[in-house]
Order: C-alpha cells, then sequence, then structure tokens
C-alpha cells in the first residue's frame, strides 16, 4: 500500500530518528560494529572484540580494541577571546570612543560578527574618563 506523499519524500519527514547497528567480521578488517543512524552526521566504525563472560554462558563481552580517540581540536571558548579582546583594547587604548567603531575595528581580527564583538564588548569594558577600562564585574572573570 503506498501513500499519497510518497513519492515527495512525506514517510522520511514524520519519521523518527532510526539505526541500525551491525557486527561485521571480515580477515581484512577484522571484526567490528558498524552503525547507521538516519539522522547523524557521520557513521560509526568501531573495531571490538567479543568474548563469553564465562566459559559456560553465552552472554557476549563487547570491549573496544581501539582505546585512544582521536584529537578533536575544539573551538576557543567565547570567554577566551573575549578576554584577550579585552585585555588588548585595555592596553592599546584605540581612539575609537564607542562600542560600534569598536567592534568593526576587531571584529575581523577576533573571526567574529561585529554585533557579537560589540555585545561582549559592552559587557566587558566601558570608557571612563576617556579611557577604556575594565567593568567591575569582568574582573573576577
Amino acid at each position: 500500500m503506498s501513500v499519497a506523499s510518497s513519492p515527495i519524500g512525506g514517510r522520511s519527514f514524520a519519521a523518527g530518528a532510526r539505526a541500525l547497528i551491525t557486527l561485521r567480521n571480515s580477515g581484512r578488517h577484522g571484526r567490528r560494529i558498524q552503525t547507521a543512524i538516519n539522522r547523524a552526521k557521520e557513521d560509526l566504525d568501531l573495531k571490538v572484540t567479543v568474548s563469553r563472560t564465562d566459559g559456560d554462558t553465552e552472554v557476549p563481552v563487547w570491549e573496544r580494541t581501539e582505546s585512544g580517540s582521536k584529537v578533536v581540536r575544539l573551538p576557543r571558548s567565547a570567554t577566551t577571546w573575549t578576554e584577550e579582546l579585552v585585555s588588548r583594547i585595555v592596553q592599546e587604548q584605540p581612539e575609537e570612543r564607542s562600542y560600534a567603531p569598536l567592534a568593526v575595528r576587531y571584529a575581523a581580527e577576533a573571526g567574529r560578527s561585529v554585533e557579537t564583538v560589540r555585545k561582549q564588548l559592552k559587557e566587558s569594558i566601558e570608557l571612563a574618563e576617556g579611557r577604556w577600562v575594565r567593568r567591575p564585574s569582568s574582573q573576577a572573570a
């Protein structure tokens, strides 16, 4: 039986997340578990060993053969780039006297949008007697 919306993918829009887990065993690649998840960005392929808990039972024990993980470089936290930028502005004392031009000047160097930099600067620094200084609440951070 077909549904009228099937040819345009109506079923896939309404479907929940699904996963398929498969145990593979090949001479070249060894024993491994592969997963395929319909909403995942990538599939997993884990090398494993399977053994019995006891010699008398059929209960399997799964263990990964590769214990190490790939090193993934995480993006720098917002606190780090904000703190570096605030320190730089307090040290350099640029001639800009409002947050918008200051954000335009430093947004490209911070790798952020002008609006994001402006908001962070407004929370972190203020212009006092013609000098950029840290706000009292941001000095503890």
